[in-house]
């Protein structure tokens, strides 16, 4: 944890090595095996699947088995070691989930995506509505 990515290696030459790179260096130190919990969140007033390996990530369902089945969906793209998911999934995050400050400031303070920006969205997405796609 904290540790800084290993500069000394080749740079990648193409985007498949990149995203291999990139996974490599997250997922270095990533164990194999996962363990799941779902908790009530009372402010959410929803169950929230949790991973202690990937703290950063949760998923909330009002269903306790869709928590679960949602968190465990989400760490085996995330912590999965397939370089096309894990561009893809950061992707869509990017464009569609993720407003701007300067795309937000030229919308008059209105929370704004490039999905947005570009006419192709016309709300911000949320991790769900990625995650939805892939059922």
């Amino acid at each position: 944890m904290g540790c800084m990515p290993d500069r000394s290696r080749k740079r990648p030459r193409d985007l498949n090595s990149l995203a291999a790179s990139i996974v490599g260096d997250a997922t270095d130190e990533t164990p194999d095996h996962y363990t799941y919990r779902v908790e009530w969140s009372p402010e959410d007033n929803e169950w929230v699947g949790l991973c202690p390996e990937l703290p950063s990530l949760s998923w909330s369902d009002p269903d306790e088995a869709k928590a679960l089945a949602g968190i465990t969906r989400l760490v085996g793209v995330v912590a999965g070691k397939d370089p096309a998911a894990v561009v893809s999934l950061h992707y869509m995050h990017y464009n569609f989930a993720r407003p701007h400050t300067t795309l937000t400031k030229d919308a008059g303070g209105r929370p704004t995506t490039p999905a947005m920006a570009a006419g192709m969205e016309n709300h911000v997405w949320t991790v769900r509505d990625i995650a939805a796609l892939l059922d």
